[in-house]
């Protein structure tokens, strides 16, 4: 196990985010994780039986919301909720829509989310996702993700684009097709734009064929897929001292794994303690599996009436309720200072970062702010604050959606990190445990305002 020079584990998260490569591996990780510590796995179609004390989790495709049921009932003491989400942005292939050109073999894709485009391009790609099968008279889902790299996108040469330094946009149609593999030098389509007919199975994709043969299954089988290209070069620590760590998806991975950890390792408390990782973040929410949708209240409410409760008693829990919306922030970056307002700009290795916003594209008020920083005091962690430029929109979280669609009070937080929707994201390495020891007090206190 790797402990930097201050003593703080990231061996574990650099573990979780190379099991993690599309949401629905994390939500699968994260599963994996809570039923080796007990947490008992429920299925949505079947009635909640819960029991006082016990530890329990929901997996709805790339999402996950995980409870221990306190000591005291919902409805005097309420939810202590801690969100965070498992997407990134990231390049979606278009399967079966793969082409034969100027002898390669290469596949178009659609850009998920606000992707830094050019970070993309000259990497070492993996594919990953989920096919959809019909196997043995029934249908299921098979996780993939490739073993090495199978795609890249190559840049064209400066001799050619003389002007890529001073600015270059990327067409997402025509400039960022994956190539797959050569092309038969002989074929006659060598000079056309062939591509599989709209009317061809699904099965006869050079990509559901090459994933197939490596899950030891026929392509036959395969009805659908969701497949995405991601960064196959590992996490690594970075710096002279160590002191940065340097990954795909630390946004808002690292927010996930802090979460999953301190659920496992709160003890028994007199409140019941809930950890929700959505979907779909970086594409509004607006999905089954996303913070702007019923999930997280639904599952709620559930377990009030499971231990015996009502819909009133539902009510006066979520009044007594809190949530901390845990996702990535902006760090200031030494290299362009001016883009933060000078009075918020964060840190690395220098604790939790609050974020605001006039437009309440955060969640946090004063009220909820105030209960977030004492709770740090009392973990003896600083806090820092982030604000946007006047003049700069800001971004948003599953904050506002959650909150709204529960409503119960929340606090928009997270670790600083630079270069955020780039394939490659920098983090201090210290930040992701001290989120961690924070959501553990979180989980373990009773009182809130």
């Amino acid at each position: 196990m790797h402990v930097d020079s201050r003593g703080e584990s990231v061996s574990g998260l650099r573990a979780f985010i190379e099991s993690s490569p599309t949401p629905y591996h994390a939500a699968l990780s994260i599963s994996e994780r809570l039923e080796g510590d007990g947490f008992l796995r429920l299925a949505e179609a079947d009635a909640f039986s819960l029991t006082p004390a016990g530890k329990y989790f929901v997996r709805r495709g790339g999402a996950v919301v995980a409870f221990r049921i306190g000591e005291q009932p919902a409805s005097s003491i309420g939810f202590r909720v801690a969100a965070a989400h498992t997407d990134s942005p990231t390049l979606k292939l278009k399967v079966g829509a793969e082409r034969r050109r100027h002898g390669v073999v290469s596949v178009p894709v659609e850009v998920y989310g606000g992707a830094i485009v050019s970070s993309w391009i000259d990497r070492d790609l993996g594919v990953a996702g989920v096919l959809a099968t019909r196997e043995n008279g029934g249908s299921g889902i098979r996780f993939y993700r490739s073993s090495r790299p199978v795609a890249v996108i190559p840049n064209l040469a400066i001799h050619l684009n003389r002007s890529v330094n001073e600015g270059f946009e990327y067409n997402k149609q025509d400039h960022l097709p994956a190539i797959l593999q050569m092309d038969d030098v002989d074929s006659p389509e060598q000079s056309g734009n062939s591509r599989l007919d709209p009317g061809t199975r699904i099965s006869e994709s050079i990509l559901v064929r090459y994933a197939a043969s490596q899950l030891g299954i026929d392509p036959g089988a395969v009805v659908d897929a969701d497949l995405y290209l991601w960064d196959m070069q590992p996490p690594a620590l970075v710096g002279v001292d160590e002191s940065l760590i340097c990954s795909g998806r630390l946004d808002n991975l690292a927010a996930c794994y802090s979460a999953v950890e301190a659920i496992q390792s709160a003890q028994s408390s007199r409140t019941s303690a809930v950890a929700a990782f959505f979907n779909n973040e970086e594409i509004g929410s607006r999905t089954r599996e996303g913070a702007d949708s019923g999930m997280l209240r639904t599952i709620l409410e559930r377990i009030v009436l499971a231990l015996g409760g009502d819909r009133e008693e539902f009510h006066r829990a979520l009044a007594s309720s809190f949530l901390i919306s845990n996702d990535a922030a902006h760090a200031v970056h030494p290299n362009f200072a001016d883009k933060h307002d000078p009075a918020y700009s964060p840190r690395l290795n220098r604790g939790p970062v609050i974020k605001y916003n006039g437009n309440f594209r955060y969640t946090t008020t004063a009220q909820t702010a105030a209960y977030f920083e004492d709770l740090c005091r009392r973990c003896d962690v600083p806090v820092q604050r982030f604000v946007n430029r006047s003049d700069m929109a800001s971004g948003s979280t599953i904050g506002p959606a959650a909150s709204a669609l529960s409503e119960v009070p929340a606090v928009d937080v997270g670790i600083p990190i630079l270069g955020m929707h780039s394939i490659r994201e920098t983090a201090g390495v210290n930040d992701p445990a001290v989120m961690t020891r924070v959501l553990a007090q979180y989980f373990a206190e009773s009182a809130i305002f």
